[in-house]
C-alpha cells in the first residue's frame, strides 16, 4: 500500500512540474483579438506562450450588400463578427433589375447615339419572308437601312426630322418594355412576358416576348405573334437588337 501511495505522489509531482513548465505564469494578453475563419481569442504576448484566452466562435451580424449583383456577375454580401470585427463574404445571385434600374436602362437620355435593328420573319405554309430594318443615330446624323428578300436600300434621315425619328424609335421600344409585364428568368438571363401588350406595328397582341439587358442597357427585345392578312394567318417572329450605344458612326 505504501508503495502504491509513493508511486501516486511521484506521478502527481511530475504532472505538476509539466503544467508549471508549460505555462507557469500570469499571461500578458494582447489588446486586440486574434482570429481565424471560425473563431477569435486573446493571445498571450509572452515568449513561447501559446495560451488562448476567451476563445469563442464568431458571432455574425445580419450582413450588408457591399457589391450589387448584376446580370454579368454575382454580388457580394459582407458579414462582420460583432466581437472581433472579422469579416466574411458570400456571393449573392442576381435576382433581376429593380423597377428603378429597369427604367434607368430605358431612359430616353441613353437613346441619342445608338443603333436599333429589327429582324422580322413572316411565315405561312410554304412561304417565308425575312426583312431587316436598321436605324442608326449619331449626333446630328441618322440613317435607315432596309433589307427585304436580299435587296438593301439606305436613306439618310433629314436633319430637321432627326429628333422625331429618334423619339419614335425610343417610344416604340418603350411600349414593349413595361416593367410590370415581365419576370426575370435566371436560366436564360432574360425577362419573360407575364402580362400582355400589343405590337405597335401590327396592332395585335403578342403570343410570347422576352427582353434582355447588357451592362445596364437594353440589348434585345424578341416577340412572336400572329398576323392576319386578307384572311390568311401569318406567324411572325421579330428580334430587335439595340447596340453601339455612344459609338455608332454613320458613313
Amino acid at each position: 500500500m505504501k508503495r502504491i501511495t509513493s508511486i501516486l505522489l511521484l506521478l502527481t509531482t511530475i504532472l505538476s512540474s509539466i503544467l508549471f513548465t508549460a505555462c507557469g505564469h500570469e499571461c500578458t494578453l494582447a489588446e486586440g483579438w486574434r482570429n481565424n475563419t471560425t473563431s477569435h481569442w486573446h493571445a498571450c504576448t509572452d515568449p513561447d506562450c501559446t495560451k488562448q484566452t476567451d476563445l469563442a466562435n464568431h458571432t455574425w451580424d445580419v450582413g450588408v450588400i457591399t457589391k450589387r449583383a448584376t446580370q454579368e456577375a454575382p454580388g457580394v454580401k459582407t458579414f462582420v463578427c460583432t466581437e472581433c470585427m472579422y469579416q466574411k463574404t458570400q456571393n449573392v445571385a442576381f435576382q433581376g433589375l429593380t423597377e428603378e434600374e429597369w427604367n434607368t436602362a430605358l431612359s430616353s437620355d441613353l437613346f441619342i447615339n445608338f443603333t436599333c435593328s429589327e429582324r422580322t420573319v413572316l411565315k405561312k405554309s410554304g412561304m417565308e419572308i425575312v426583312s431587316i430594318m436598321t436605324y442608326e443615330f449619331e449626333q446630328g446624323k441618322g440613317k435607315i437601312t432596309e433589307t427585304i428578300a436580299g435587296e438593301t436600300a439606305s436613306t439618310l434621315l433629314p436633319l430637321e426630322n432627326l429628333s422625331g425619328y429618334r423619339q419614335a424609335i425610343w417610344m416604340y421600344l418603350r411600349m414593349m418594355t413595361d416593367y410590370q409585364d415581365y419576370y426575370y428568368e435566371a436560366r436564360s438571363k432574360s425577362y419573360k412576358l407575364k402580362g400582355v401588350f400589343t405590337v405597335p406595328t401590327y396592332e395585335v397582341p403578342v403570343d410570347t416576348a422576352s427582353v434582355k439587358f447588357k451592362n445596364g442597357r437594353l440589348s434585345e427585345i424578341s416577340y412572336t405573334c400572329k398576323v392576319t392578312v386578307e384572311g390568311t394567318i401569318y406567324y411572325l417572329t421579330s428580334t430587335i437588337n439595340v447596340t453601339n450605344y455612344d459609338t455608332t458612326k454613320i458613313s
